[in-house]
């Protein structure tokens, strides 16, 4: 089976959980058998992020130039006019006039695309896709209007014309096909993210803790700074804490400046909470180092397809503490965290006092054998059993 992965729209710059859940997808089907090819679809931008699996026998990478000029004027014209027929009709042919769409076709049998969208309706071949986030449909305040019009071309494009979905929980297949509502079950599977649990199981740290002055015992936060997270949440449960309990519980957050930012920098300055530690963006050591050093992880997240982050830490040997969303719970039969109700400062607050007295051995214990049925090998065969079943099927 010769598997094409589009690459087109990864960015090198962005560190987020789809470039984590490509690049993990990737070393998983690394390691299976060498019978199947994957091909991967790169821009010239972005080609370098890839090299590395130019060393397997059974990986190619190949370029797609970029869109035109006149391609980007039309889809322009499509968003102002917010149009669906036009969005698609403009990437149609594009990609029939540069014989895009043949390249893809003489290369593989089915096209997978992992960054939520598709980039091509018109293939022949059979396309899956990932469509992680949908939060549109249940929190529009947090989008632009912009952002919410550019969300309607692709993502109603998208769930029109893939031919199978792929989603990390059921939760996020039941809301795939509340709002999408032409789509059938059979041609949505779930498959859970998954984790390195070699990286993350390593002992060896880096000097981050003495280098940033950082506590011995801290809460740890790992969420790029969007509204969906729901920082502030926790910032208030920890000063809620400190106001009635006279408890200074240190956090460390780390994840790039975005939408929420403003507001949660500005509450950690107002209610001078010198015991949060913002580091932004850390490199992949330091990451390693404090999922390894916290004394808990917590994810306060309002809506998400599932947690890197849980998974990250159980397989570092840190406890969880994270909001009580569908996806959690459902992960929850397999990893043992303490849940909270996501808006409520008063149970997060008491979530948070309760496990910060307690070690939580027998989660820690229950968790390191659980995040084996993790690792990204075991994904990636899951992938590949619904690939040749339902795909072959198709064809």
């Amino acid at each position: 089976m010769r598997v094409g992965i589009d690459c087109l729209a990864v960015d090198p710059l962005y560190r987020g959980g789809v470039n984590t859940y490509i690049f993990g997808l990737l070393d998983g089907f690394s390691k299976l058998n060498t019978e199947n090819k994957y091909i991967l679809f790169c821009t010239s931008e972005n080609k370098n992020f890839f090299r590395r699996y130019s060393k397997f026998i059974n990986f190619d990478l190949v370029i797609i130039d970029n869109y035109s000029t006149a391609t980007k004027f039309f889809l322009g014209v499509a968003y102002v006019f917010n149009s669906l027929w036009l969005w698609k009709s403009t990437l149609n042919f594009f990609v029939s006039i540069k014989k895009i769409d043949k390249l893809i076709e003489s290369k593989c049998d089915v096209l997978y695309t992992a960054t939520t969208t598709l980039n091509f309706y018109n293939l022949r071949v059979p396309t899956i896709l990932s469509m992680h986030d949908i939060q549109q449909y249940h929190y529009p305040e947090f989008f632009t209007r912009r952002e919410l019009r550019f969300r309607r071309l692709t993502f109603e494009n998208s769930a029109r014309y893939a031919t199978f979905f792929q989603a990390s929980s059921q939760f996020i297949k039941d809301d795939l096909l509340s709002n999408f509502l032409w789509l059938k079950q059979e041609d949505i599977v779930v498959i859970p993210e998954g984790v390195d649990i070699d990286e993350f199981s390593k002992s060896k740290t880096t000097d981050l803790i003495k280098r940033c002055s950082l506590p011995s015992d801290f809460l740890f936060f790992p969420a790029q700074l969007w509204r969906h997270k729901n920082h502030i949440t926790v910032l208030k449960s920890l000063k809620k804490l400190e106001n009635e309990k006279g408890l200074k519980i240190p956090l460390v957050m780390t994840g790039e400046k975005y939408s929420s930012s403003h507001e949660i920098l500005d509450y950690i300055k107002s209610n001078r909470m010198n015991y949060i530690y913002y580091l932004g963006k850390v490199d992949f050591k330091d990451l390693l180092t404090l999922y390894k050093e916290a004394r808990f992880l917590i994810t306060a997240v309002l809506y998400e397809s599932s947690s890197l982050p849980i998974l990250e830490s159980s397989a570092s040997g840190t406890p969880i503490i994270a909001s009580k969303t569908p996806p959690n719970i459902e992960m929850s039969s397999n990893i043992e965290m303490t849940l909270f109700e996501p808006l409520n400062v008063e149970d997060c607050a008491s979530v948070i006092e309760k496990c910060w007295e307690m070690k939580a051995i027998d989660q820690i214990d229950h968790n390191n054998k659980s995040i084996e049925n993790y690792n990204w090998k075991n994904i990636g065969k899951k992938y590949m059993y619904f690939i040749m079943d339902r795909v072959n099927v198709k064809q």
